[in-house]
């Protein structure tokens, strides 16, 4: 029991006499939208699909989708450690840490958000919430891991001392025990994303960091050089640091420092379908994202660009964390219903090969099953790693130079045809295990030779292969960057298009039955309320991008700005005659 704290039985935290609450809130709907929720839910686990299919926004999504502790899960967290968590929000991390550690000891300054986190650990006996500023956080215990996901930045508006961030960063070592660890997340000020028009993901203004606008009083982010320079002299004398993609608040793809320094490991292959999410935000981009990651990762610059970090600091050897010093990189499919979910470790050998092993990301439920509708899970615990392009980049290569007739998917098909076991063109069948052979899962190494990986699904009877084919193009069209002369055409019309330069052509029929196959098998697999299902999805509209794209956004982003500067003059102006109003007085 702290001496500090009495515990508020009506709010389920512990409190300090004398401290209320600060000011910091997703705002009253949005907190009262994510306690209704919790309230309404018998699961609130990490693993809750019942928390899945309330989400239906950016903030529901924040703060219930289970790949928010992914992020966490590369680090290995021993089951033994002691965790204090500075700044727990609405639990989200809190619930993975208090299913995954010992003790967890959470500490949140605004008393509704430590009233939903406590909400969210309910059935959790190892955990306890505290409401109270980090930095006047008072216990007589000592931690193995304490935590800053999402907090460092926020120091200058909460922290009252000549360097908030110092004082932030000598406050939670001074709560670690011998060999403790500090983990931290953060983004990136240089984060890619911002330099291609993201708003600042604090302020709301798009290129805030990158023009360094942050003042003594606000918000601010860092740099990796800066920060690393901050926590050493901060005491934390060793650092890991890790990659989130597209950023650590629901990572999908980690990568290490090690990872990025492998010479064998292709993060081209990884990175082509990774854009920042634009979370129903209507800003306006100059660049494609996914693009610009490849030529970042052949450069060696992730950790200058990375959208955010997330490091591993201690001011002692890393004694507390589980050996994982062979990791390369860890991606999840987090979109998946709780049965389907996996991870996927990608690490080094002590012989500097590369391994792969793919694992569920939560234990089965008593009676669940990893089959659904004929459609059968079964991700292999260990396979192969091939080095080469991935036929899902080398398409991405063609079709955004203006290829329609890409040399990646006459390889592809004719792999495809030659799995068959009689020849009858587009209308034949292809063994139930070649549900998953889009571009995506086929290496091509330098040799010529494809090799087909990552085949988790299977069907017991042979499938259409036109059914493959329509979704491995669907897939690898959303990565690409069309040219301005395709603007109008929709997905389908895509499709056929680079089938039809291919000699191949699907009759109406056939494209009926597979996409009722593809619907059928997203119902059957994906956490989807709001979104649109493959039918809907392949009939959009596809954006287009050329010089004349760019110019026109940027015409727009000029608009904005004057209305963003007029505005700011208004306002200006009427302060202005409020004080000389009141002067004259």
């Amino acid at each position: 029991m702290n001496k500090y704290y009495f515990y508020d039985s009506e709010k389920k935290v512990y409190r300090k006499n004398g401290f209320h609450s600060i000011s910091y809130s997703d705002g009253d709907t949005t907190e009262n939208e994510i306690f209704k929720i919790l309230t309404e839910t018998q699961d609130v686990s990490c693993g809750s699909d019942e928390l899945q299919m309330r989400i239906h926004d950016w903030p529901t999504e924040y703060h219930l989708s289970w790949a928010r502790s992914n992020l966490l899960i590369p680090l290995n967290l021993s089951k033994k450690s002691k965790v204090l968590e500075l700044g727990c929000g609405c639990g989200a991390i809190t619930r993975y840490l208090g299913e995954n550690t010992a003790e967890v000891v959470s500490v949140e300054g605004s008393l509704n958000r430590a009233k939903i986190a406590s909400l969210r650990c309910r059935d959790l006996d190892n955990v306890k919430i505290y409401c109270d500023n980090i930095s006047d956080f008072k216990t007589e215990d000592k931690f193995d891991v304490v935590t800053l996901i999402g907090v460092l930045e926020y120091s200058r508006k909460y922290i009252h001392a000549d360097d908030p961030i110092a004082a932030c960063l000598a406050c939670a070592r001074s709560f670690l025990n011998d060999g403790g660890i500090l983990v931290l997340a953060i983004e990136n000020q240089l984060g890619l994303k911002y330099f291609n028009g993201f708003p600042e993901d604090h302020t709301g203004e798009p290129f805030f960091g990158v023009n360094d606008l942050y003042s003594q009083k606000s918000v601010v982010t860092f740099g990796s050089h800066e920060l690393e320079s901050i926590l050493l002299d901060a005491g934390f004398l060793n650092t890991e640091w890790y990659y989130p993609f597209p950023d650590y608040k629901l990572p999908q793809f980690i990568l290490s420092a090690k990872g990025n320094d492998h010479p064998k490991f292709n993060l081209e292959n990884f990175l082509c379908e990774h854009a920042s999410p634009k979370h129903s935000i209507n800003y306006i981009t100059s660049f494609f994202e996914n693009r610009a990651w490849a030529v970042i990762a052949r450069n060696k610059l992730i950790p200058a660009f990375s959208n955010s970090f997330l490091i591993v600091a201690s001011p002692y050897d890393f004694t507390q964390k589980e050996p994982n010093n062979n990791l390369l990189g860890v991606s999840f499919n987090s979109l998946r219903k709780r049965v389907f979910v996996t991870r996927t470790n990608i690490t080094s050998s002590s012989r500097n090969e590369i391994e792969v092993s793919k694992s569920l990301l939560f234990s089965l439920h008593d009676g669940a099953e990893g089959s659904v509708n004929g459609f059968h899970h079964s991700p292999l615990p260990k396979s192969k790693y091939h080095e080469g392009t991935s036929l899902a980049l080398q398409f991405v290569r063609e079709v955004s130079a203006g290829n329609f007739s890409p040399d990646s998917i006459k390889i592809w098909l004719n792999y495809l045809f030659q799995q068959t076991n009689y020849d009858d063109g587009i209308l034949s069948y292809i063994p139930g295990n070649y549900l998953d052979c889009t571009p995506r899962n086929l290496v091509k190494n330098d040799d010529g030779q494809i090799n087909y990986f990552d085949d988790e699904w299977v069907m017991n009877d042979p499938i259409p292969i036109a059914w493959v084919i329509i979704r491995g193009l669907a897939i690898s069209l959303h990565s690409c960057i069309i040219p301005d002369k395709y603007d109008g055409m929709t997905v389908k019309n895509l499709v056929d298009l680079i089938l039809k330069n291919c000699d191949v052509t699907i009759p109406a029929k056939l494209w009926e039955e597979s996409q009722k196959l593809e619907v059928e098998f997203q119902a059957a697999v994906y956490n989807k309320v709001d979104s649109p299902n493959f039918s809907e999805a392949i009939n959009e509209k596809i954006t287009t991008y050329s010089k004349k794209t760019i110019h026109g956004r940027f015409n727009r982003l000029r608009q904005t700005n004057k209305h963003r500067i007029t505005m700011l003059l208004k306002k200006s102006i009427k302060t202005l005659k409020f004080f000389a109003i009141k002067a004259f007085k």
